[in-house]
């Protein structure tokens, strides 16, 4: 029995388990993620429906906050886009 399959008994889920690992080489026989994805959520989303990959820092740049909780080194561009998104939240009006 797989680790995978013990976890969906155990657990009672209704997907596939999905990993993560960070490492500072790429993974022997992974491929590259296909292509950049505009956030960090849609690299889970293809993990989800069975894809294999890995990601490099570049390839969550288009998600200043997604690559900031990733701690993902960023560029200078980036790294002021993720305060304009911050400041941009903080100043929305809460309902709660």
């Amino acid at each position: 029995m797989t680790s995978a399959t013990q976890l969906i008994e155990l657990l009672d889920l209704s997907r596939q388990p999905g990993a993560i690992t960070f490492s500072e080489t790429a993974p022997e026989g992974v491929p590259h993620v296909a292509s950049v994805a505009p956030s960090g959520c849609t690299y889970w989303k293809h993990a989800a429906e069975g894809a294999s990959f890995y990601t490099e820092a570049a390839d969550h740049y288009g998600c200043p906050i997604g690559a900031h909780t990733h701690g993902v080194d960023m560029p200078e561009e980036q790294a002021e886009q993720l305060q304009g998104v911050i400041g941009t939240m903080v100043e929305l009006p809460f309902d709660g």
